[in-house]
Order: structure tokens, then sequence, then C-alpha cells
């Protein structure tokens, strides 16, 4: 990304927050024709995700669902630029949370928690909603982008409204255990791919041998955080529900695999739930149970 393209994307961005909401979704249902039908965007790796985890679905039904993930997606590109010019007034009216209290009594009790989440809904808004929420005390895990003007989008997105603190994923174990007398909540998606070794933790996941990092589990373990789990929703075109659930309190006495079999599991349930609401262009299956520990 060059300074011309990063100063591009702030001016979309002011365009398409005093758009009316009609003609906003307007131009997202024009960027979800072109991503599928003319720029093909994944369109093999988004069929064959969807087509090998719900195996039972027919072809009319595979294709309704990847219809409407391509308008999700382009509602998510379009929101997440709203990031960089949207009032927080305005993105908290369009965000709502059930089960509140289960974070406000951890961070009550001077205590700590992660929240795992899947790349469902829009979760760009709300890493940014929690720090809204919660300020001072919200946090992200993210991975540092290799163009720096990229990476200076995505902080300036995530950070401008409610000074969301952002944790590179290679350092984020030590700067949060020299935190340990805070109370923090920190975001952290547990559906990325990992290496494929031996020593992730493996499940069967949407009808497909699949790893997962063991890295959500090892730090809460490490740190004594709690963990929840947030169902991402989109209940309406620029509105979402995040439903907070408990996956593990007495984290130190739960057996090894046990937090991250209990986050697949339940993402696997919001997924069938609602199959179009995940981010299907993702390479999510392209290793086998094979790979040995390097």
């Amino acid at each position: 990304m060059t300074k011309v393209a990063y100063w591009v994307f702030i001016a979309l961005s002011a365009f398409l927050n005093i758009l009316p909401k009609s003609l906003r979704y307007t131009f997202s249902d024009l960027t979800a024709f072109l991503l599928k039908n003319v720029l093909r965007y994944r369109r093999k790796v988004v069929r064959n995700n969807l087509t090998k985890s719900f195996p039972d679905k027919s072809i009319k039904e595979i294709k309704r669902i990847e219809q409407r993930f391509y308008r999700n997606l382009a509602d998510l590109f379009v929101e997440s630029l709203q990031l960089l010019t949207i009032k927080g007034d305005k993105l908290v009216s369009q965000f709502k949370i059930e089960n509140k209290e289960l974070i406000d009594r951890v961070l009550a009790n001077g205590k700590s928690a992660f929240v795992a989440i899947g790349h469902s809904g829009n979760w760009e808004w709300f890493g940014v909603y929690l720090s809204i929420l919660f300020p001072g005390k919200a946090g992200s895990l993210y991975k540092a982008q290799r163009n720096k003007m990229f990476d200076s989008l995505i902080y300036r997105m995530r950070t401008r409204l409610g000074n969301l603190q952002m944790l590179e994923s290679k350092s984020a174990y030590r700067l949060l255990a020299s935190q340990r007398n805070s109370a923090n909540i920190v975001l952290i998606p547990g559906d990325q791919t990992p290496g494929g070794k031996t020593t992730d933790h493996w499940t069967n996941f949407m009808n497909q041998e699949t790893p997962f990092f063991n890295g959500l589990e090892k730090m809460a373990t490490s740190l004594g955080f709690e963990v929840f789990f947030a169902d991402l929703q989109r209940i309406g075109r620029g509105f979402y529900l995040a439903r907070i659930e408990e996956l593990a309190t007495d984290v130190r006495e739960m057996q090894p695999g046990t937090i991250t079999e209990a986050y697949a599991r339940r993402l696997e349930q919001a997924l069938l739930s609602k199959p179009d609401n995940w981010l299907w262009s993702h390479r999510r299956w392209k290793h086998k149970r094979n790979k040995s520990a390097q």
C-alpha cells in the first residue's frame, strides 16, 4: 500500500459516512457483485470450504450461503472503513451485547479475561466497541502486517475511537505478564490457521480434521485469565449482537486441550446456526494431520 492508497481509504471512509444508509449499502452490494462475479475473489476457496463443511447441503443451498457470504464480506469492508471517521456514539448505537455482567464481574474482582472470537459478524467493530465500553481495559491480539502503510491503516482503524490496546502476537504474553496487577479484557481470534504441526490442537471441526492454535489456552492457564466466547451475530445490515458466554473460569484446574476444544465446539455451533456469518474465503484447511513438529 502506498501513501496515495492510504489517503484514498481515508477519503472513501469520510464519503461513506456522509452517505445515507441506503446508498452506503448500495455501494456495498456493488462491491459484493464485483468481488464475486468480476474479480472472482477466492471463489474456488469459498466453494470448496462450504461443500466440505456442509456435505449434506445441496448445491443450491451452498450457492445461497455463498451469495450471502459475499454480501457480508462487502459489508465488512465498507463498515471497517467507516472506523476511520465514524463517531463513537454512532458505532455504540449499532452494537448490542448480552451477558455484559460476566465481564463486569471479572473486572470488578480485579481480574482479567480473554474473549475468544471467530472471524464472524464484524469483529473489527467489536474490538472498538469493547474499548469504548471498557475504557483503558480492552486489548486485542493482532499480527503486524508486512506492509507498513497497511499496518498503520489497520492500527488507526482499531485505536482511533476507544484507544484499543494492540498486542502484537509475538510479544503479547510478555506484555500481559507485565500487567498482572491490572484488570483487562483481551480479545483473541482463535480461528486463525496454525502451522498444522502435531503440537497444534487437532480436532474434527466442520466435518474436517482441523488444527487450532493452543496459545489461547496456554496463556490463559499461565496468566490465570478466565476465558469467554463471544458469538458475534449480524442482526441487520450495520447492526450486530455480541453474546458473551463462559468457556473456562478455573483455568488452572482444566485438563490440557479442554479450553481449545470448548472454543472449537462453540464456534462450530455458531457456524451451523448462521452459515454465511464466517470468513469462508480464509484458507482454513490447507494443512493435513501429518506434519511433524519442527
